[in-house]
């Protein structure tokens, strides 16, 4: 790598940063809306919160196709762009919908949709600027991203929906879509001569192989599982607050409470992984029992944001330990 590749890799790290910020903080903070939208279109609080739901799974489903898309296109760049603009629309299209059927395909697909097209082609980018400190690059920009996202977003959402109303938020949320082409911009490709040799499985990114192994096929039927229960939480705590114990106007503190136990639980996860001693699926098995108990006990309590950042750290290092 040259000097001047080696100077840029740090506004990559920026960028990646800033685009994780932008698209989990939006994924996971729908519960900001949850609550006005059940009063303005008055259908069930299921049928609601299905369309935060169906945006995270949208954006997650988009992973192999993102994927195949950075081999078509060959640059990391203009998909990051590409999905800013379908997000943005999303959004705009999202604030004129007249009932949650029409937001379940704007906000749902269509947003979703954006976003998912731009995550992995943005979090790829880290793996061609950094090598020696790969790990600490990742955990910086996939992890703290994603925690300051739910820090910043509740929020901030919160506040503009009692300004503008849910509508006018919505607009103001599209903006903050279009961040990410400033996040693309900054995505400057890297001389091929000096990408790294295992950023090469681009070449064939749809490669189902380890599907064969059943301790994986387990291991994603347990993420399904785990992610199922917990990420309902991220789109009910709202309600439940307001429901419970907590004043409206500061129901959304409680998701940024759970961005900060979520980057607690990601650094807790690298610490733990790199100790020589640390069998690192017993201890995500261990965390998902108390997660799993946590949410029976107490539904959205903030405490299982730790142990969902360690889960979500864990998951790749996990799965090359089963298919070893």
């Amino acid at each position: 790598m040259t000097t001047m590749s080696a100077g840029w890799a740090y506004v990559i790290l920026f960028a990646v940063f800033l685009s994780n910020t932008i698209i989990f903080g939006t994924a996971l903070s729908f519960g900001a809306y949850h609550a006005v939208l059940l009063a303005e279109f008055h259908e069930s609080q299921g049928l609601t919160a299905l369309v935060g739901s169906l945006c995270t799974a949208t954006l997650l489903i988009w992973g192999p196709v993102s994927a195949k898309l950075i081999h078509k296109v060959g640059s990391q760049r203009v998909l990051v762009a590409v999905g800013g603009l379908v997000a943005f629309i999303g959004h705009i299209a999202t604030a004129y919908s007249p009932n949650i059927y029409l937001m379940l395909i704007t906000y749902g697909i269509i947003t979703g949709s954006g976003y998912g097209l731009a995550y992995l082609p943005a979090v790829t980018m880290v793996g061609y600027y950094f090598d020696r400190r790969m790990y600490l690059a990742s955990t910086v920009a996939t992890m703290c991203g994603t925690g300051f996202g739910l820090v910043i977003f509740g929020p901030i959402i919160q506040s503009l929906v009692k300004e503008y109303s849910w509508r006018g938020a919505m607009l103001i949320h599209a903006a903050i879509a279009l961040h990410l082409f400033v996040c693309a911009a900054l995505l400057k490709p890297i001389d091929n001569s000096c990408t790294r040799e295992d950023a090469a499985w681009t070449e064939n990114p749809l490669d189902l192989s380890m599907m064969k192994n059943y301790k994986v096929v387990l291991f994603c039927i347990n993420n399904l599982a785990w992610i199922s229960g917990t990420y309902a939480a991220f789109v009910m705590l709202c309600r439940f607050a307001e429901l419970t114990f907590i004043q409206d106007s500061r129901s959304a503190f409680l998701l940024s409470i759970l961005g900060f136990a979520y980057i607690v639980g990601r650094f807790l996860a690298g610490v733990l992984a790199n100790h020589p001693r640390c069998d690192e699926l017993w201890v995500y098995n261990l965390a998902t029992l108390i997660l799993g108990v946590t949410v029976i006990i107490f539904p959205g309590v903030m405490s299982s944001g730790v142990l969902g950042g360690y889960l979500n750290h864990c998951d790749p290092e996990i799965i090359k330990f089963l298919d070893s």
